[in-house]
């Protein structure tokens, strides 16, 4: 019962990146809320559009046309001009977030690389960016719009019930294509990806150890293990495009179809005079820009999917080592070293390095230590320096 309660403390510890993340939170709620307001104003075109079929063709009148098209400029300008304060928003939140990990996430490096120094810590690294560099992509955006598909569907429906039964069903195929495209390719990527960490470690290890590694002739192999590592990361994502190529295809034919079969309704009912010609056109654009945030979503959902797994990699990091805390103010050293009893073994091994070590020397005083290789010589110099 201890153990469970210590691991679900550790597990629910809040941590650098979920400081970093409430911090842009509002950033984020604020997109999603101009969000709903550009979305509103991606009904202009087809209502414009509706109106010229229906009213200025009808009536013949210049002065409506020229009045609506006037409308339209202010409407285009509203909309550009609030996708750019959006854009600029996320882009902000994300050098926020920037700011308020950077120095978490490279202490956090430091430490575990202390601990185990062969892990290739450095990556939790290269994710903080790649969490960062996602607020200023198009999946962010797109994951911005998708809550506000509702207001095509309802103006869909305005327009004639069978229309907004048309973008739902669209809608739905293109989610449980998307899920789909989540359940094949999730863990090829995260596979795909780890291989590629593993490959670049070797790499890394290879040229700091250049020198000694061609004097031992053993450059060969350790090039064959990561030409091995990079493969298996290439396989890996091979597999996981060809799936979502196929889902892709899916939702390809799905939007084209629905299109298609959006004017055909829509020429049945106006030959049912159920609708106006320009009721046909404008619900093909509003039908089309409801699917559009779900298929930008997935398109994109590659870039979601390797957030994704930067983030939790960076918190599984941050949770296995704890920050520091604000230590002791000790008063300034006078040169002197007092050893007593020491013992030391690395970390994760039960083996002990040193036991027992006893010595005391005076400021000014130098002492030699000498001893055959892995006798612990250089393990009690670090031990000494508090490394």
């Amino acid at each position: 019962m201890a153990s469970l309660r210590t691991h679900r403390s550790s597990s629910e510890r809040k941590t650098a990146l979920d400081r970093a993340m409430a911090t842009v939170k509002p950033a984020i709620w604020t997109a999603i809320v101009f969000s709903l307001f550009i979305n509103i104003l991606g009904l202009t075109a087809p209502l414009y559009m509706m109106q010229v079929y229906d009213r200025v063709l009808s009536s013949r009148s210049v002065t409506t046309l020229v009045v609506l098209t006037l409308i339209i400029a202010f409407l285009f300008l509203a909309s550009a001009a609030l996708e750019s304060i959006r854009t600029k928003l996320l882009v902000r939140a994300g050098v926020l977030f920037d700011e308020k990990i950077n120095e978490h996430a490279f202490s956090a490096v430091h430490r575990a690389t202390l601990a185990n120094p062969s892990a290739g810590h450095v990556q939790a690294l290269r994710d903080t960016d790649t969490v960062r560099e996602f607020f200023t992509g198009a999946g962010i955006i797109s994951l911005c719009d998708v809550p506000w598909v509702p207001v095509y569907i309802l103006v869909s429906t305005l327009l004639h019930p069978w229309y907004g039964v048309l973008a739902v069903i669209s809608i739905v195929i293109s989610g449980a294509l998307a899920w789909t495209n989540d359940r094949l390719t999730r863990d090829r990527l995260n596979d795909a990806t780890k291989a590629s960490i593993a490959a670049n470690n070797k790499a890394t290890t290879t040229f700091r150890n250049a020198e000694v590694l061609q004097a031992m002739g053993m450059v060969g192999n350790l090039r064959r293990q990561w030409a091995n590592s990079r493969l298996d990361s290439l396989g890996l994502q091979a597999v996981a495009s060809d799936r979502a190529g196929i889902v892709m295809a899916a939702i390809k034919f799905n939007r084209m179809f629905v299109q298609s079969l959006i004017l055909g309704v829509g020429a049945y009912l106006a030959i049912m005079r159920e609708v106006s010609p320009g009721t046909i056109i404008a619900a093909s654009i509003i039908v089309g820009r409801s699917i559009q945030p779900v298929e930008v979503a997935i398109s994109n959902w590659k870039a979601i999917v390797t957030m994704r797994s930067s983030y939790e990699r960076v918190q599984a990091l941050l949770r296995s080592i704890p920050e520091t805390t604000q230590r002791l103010k000790l008063p300034a050293p006078k040169g002197n070293l007092v050893v007593e009893n020491l013992v030391v073994r690395a970390p994760g091994r039960e083996q002990l390095i040193l036991k027992g070590v006893n010595l005391q020397l005076g400021a000014g005083q130098v002492l030699g230590i000498i001893g055959p290789s892995a006798a612990g010589k250089s393990s009690l110099a670090r031990v000494l320096v508090g490394v």
